[in-house]
Formats: C-alpha cells, structure tokens, sequence
C-alpha cells in the first residue's frame, strides 16, 4: 500500500465486533487525514473528511450512507 492509499472497512468481516472495528477504522483514518494534509485534523475542512473517508471506507459504506441519507430526507413530512 503506498502512501496515499487506505484500506476500504468491511463491514460484513465480524459482524458481533463491527463497532469496535468501525472506531479503530474512523481512528486509523484521522491519522491518515492528518499525514495525506499535514494538517491537525480540526483544519481540514468537514466536507473533505466527509468525502474522503466516504471514498476510501468504500462501495459498501457509501451504499448504507447513502441510503440512510435518503430515508432521513424521504420522511421529513411525514404524518403531516
């Protein structure tokens, strides 16, 4: 892996420890934001994180993002 590259997270690996490794991942991940901009993490602006960590975490994080996204705004009114 060269120096710019980040290993996608799977989600599907240990499904009963998903949660610890997703917090190990998100930790590995600032630290990997913090040495690709040479920057403190709180200067990197919350867009570029975002995008980031949504390209590098991979298909199947953008895809549950996605769809919670679209759910959160598909019942915005609803019931009203």
């Amino acid at each position: 892996m060269s120096a710019l590259e980040f290993s996608e997270f799977n989600p599907d690996i240990e499904p009963n420890s998903v949660g610890v490794i997703w917090l190990e991942y998100k930790d590995r991940f600032e630290n990997f934001m913090v040495s690709k901009h040479g920057k403190k993490l709180s200067e990197i602006a919350d867009s570029v994180c975002k995008a980031s960590l949504l390209h590098y975490a991979g298909q199947s994080v953008y895809k549950m993002y996605k769809t919670k996204e679209e759910v959160k705004h598909r019942y915005v009114n609803f019931g009203s």
